[in-house]
């Protein structure tokens, strides 16, 4: 869409008031029935698929262990606030 738009309109510019029309096609596309069924398969929702996703995606995330942070003076807090 966005190619025929500049094809057929090479100076023109996208737009706020454009924009809708050109993306509403690829969006209804992107969100048919037939798209939709396949990404609740790969994702394993329908059919439930328990192998779809693997079980380290769900390990407990581990706490940032970094660097102390330096302190802050109080006369550097004064101008914080």
């Amino acid at each position: 869409m966005f190619q025929n738009f500049f094809r057929h309109n090479p100076s023109s510019k996208i737009t706020n008031f454009n924009v809708a029309a050109l993306a509403s096609n690829a969006y209804v596309k992107a969100l048919s029935n037939s798209n939709l069924k396949v990404y609740f398969q790969k994702a394993g929702i329908y059919p439930l698929d328990r192998t779809a996703v693997l079980l380290d995606n769900f390990k407990p995330s581990e706490p940032y262990v970094g660097l102390d942070p330096k302190p802050v003076s109080a006369a550097d807090q004064s101008d914080v606030d």
